[in-house]
């Protein structure tokens, strides 16, 4: 285990260079180190009564820290420009400790302030090392939908603070038998964007299509489990004002999902395929969650760790073909198994665990969003079904078009470096190992 270790670390030096190396080390390390102190002091965690966590808040941090590491491993081009280096490094830095804000603060208020300032650093990572010009467009839609959703946030978080405690309780108990808790679902939207939702997700596939591959990562690993995160919190807060909208709220999801995993089927930009597979399965995590069950929320965590380190790996694997062949276009892009067998075992792996397959964590999240949905009404069952072939339809097809099929280029291509195996197997490894501690995390939430 020591020797496998330190070849770990020396392929992270011959890969990363030396000062990034460090830098990245001793932030994962430190990422465990907490996750560790979170786990062994008990439930929960306070330090002075403003930035504090549990078990949910801890793997949420690693996860991000974890990520953004992988964004500097998947960003060797960034770095080459040395122009570019310093503030990109800033950027992903800066991201980081906002995002460790928002997982650790217990005022919600500042919460909030925190969740917000996350599109700030989006941003600038879209327009400053976007692909092309529509990448201005890209961010005005990210913009547009996450300032209005904060302004329905905002106002809705006014009315309650400007409430006194008595007129709380008396409006808490109405929502609770009357069901008139529609300005609590309001609220929600701000959490059902960055999620996203359907019918909240048309600035996701623009976002990713435009974005570098760190962005990409940044959005599919971490950003939509804010969303996440935020109605979990929220969720157990205003379980009478919300009960009322769980059916709709399933339904949406689940047909929202089966009509976008047709629309899946019509891309042919990698980018936006994996893009449009991202929203389909939130739509489970979406419709569990709604489920108002133990099973829903535990599958939800599973979910979001599953989701972002999978949908991470197919983004680097992406970029590795478009810096080599210059297109994401599934009509260019074939053959590639003839060209690089080795990337093919990753691409198949990958792919698997996009489609929910074991030893993946995916299966097991979405064996428990599924059983809470079934536990809700067994009307359902069809259409998860339906739900479950598109993906493993879709998925086929991205996985067939590239990999096989006769290329149009058979030379002039850079070999595949040690970094992107190294960036690629931190993609895999957690992801197929955590099934092992599966019954912990259910049991966590």
């Amino acid at each position: 285990m020591l020797m496998v270790f330190s070849s770990l670390l020396l392929l992270m030096v011959v890969s990363w260079g030396l000062e990034w190396f460090i830098l990245q080390f001793w932030t994962m390390l430190y990422s465990l180190v907490m996750v560790v102190v979170l786990y062994m002091m008990g439930d929960y965690l306070c330090f002075g009564g403003f930035v504090g966590g549990d078990s949910m808040s801890g793997l949420m941090i690693l996860l991000t820290f974890w990520l953004c590491g992988l964004m500097m491993m998947a960003s060797q081009k960034i770095k080459m420009e040395k122009d570019n280096d310093e503030s990109f490094s800033f950027l992903v830095i800066f991201m980081g400790g906002v995002l460790f804000m928002v997982f650790g603060m217990l005022d919600l208020f500042w919460f909030y302030i925190f969740f917000e300032l996350v599109l700030i650093p989006t941003l600038l990572m879209i327009l400053g090392w976007g692909f092309q010009p529509e990448r201005l467009q890209a961010g005005m839609y990210m913009l547009f939908y996450t300032m209005v959703c904060f302004f329905t946030f905002i106002s809705g978080f006014d009315v309650l603070y400007m409430m006194s405690w008595v007129e709380y309780i008396i409006m808490f108990v109405d929502m609770w038998f009357n069901m008139e808790g529609l300005w609590i679902l309001v609220m929600m939207v701000a959490f059902l964007v960055k999620l996203p939702m359907f019918m909240l997700h048309l600035w996701l596939p623009s976002a990713h299509v435009e974005a570098p591959v760190a962005g990409s990562i940044i959005l599919a690993g971490v950003l939509f489990k804010l969303g996440g995160y935020g109605l979990y919190r929220f969720m157990n807060l205003f379980y009478g004002g919300l009960f009322w909208v769980g059916g709709y709220m399933i339904s949406l999801c689940l047909i929202g999902g089966v009509v976008i995993s047709f629309i899946c089927m019509c891309q042919v930009d990698l980018k936006s395929l994996i893009a449009y597979s991202s929203v389909s399965h939130m739509g489970i995590l979406l419709g569990g969650y709604f489920t108002f069950s133990g099973w829903g929320m535990g599958g939800g965590l599973v979910m979001m760790l599953a989701h972002g380190l999978c949908s991470s790996g197919l983004f680097c694997l992406v970029n590795m073909f478009y810096e080599r062949l210059h297109t994401r276009s599934l009509m260019m892009i074939k053959g590639m198994m003839l060209m690089f067998p080795s990337i093919g075992l990753f691409w198949f792996l990958l792919s698997m665990g996009n489609m929910a397959s074991p030893p993946s964590i995916n299966l097991l999240g979405e064996i428990m969003l599924m059983i809470s949905m079934i536990g809700w009404s067994s009307l359902v069952i069809f259409v998860i079904g339906v739900l479950s072939f598109m993906s493993v339809g879709y998925t086929i097809y991205m996985y067939s078009s590239v990999q096989h099929g006769k290329s149009w280029v058979y030379y002039g291509l850079d070999s595949i470096k040690i970094r992107e195996y190294l960036m690629l197997f931190c993609h895999l490894l957690p992801m197929n190992y955590m099934i092992l501690f599966g019954s912990e995390m259910g049991c966590w939430m």
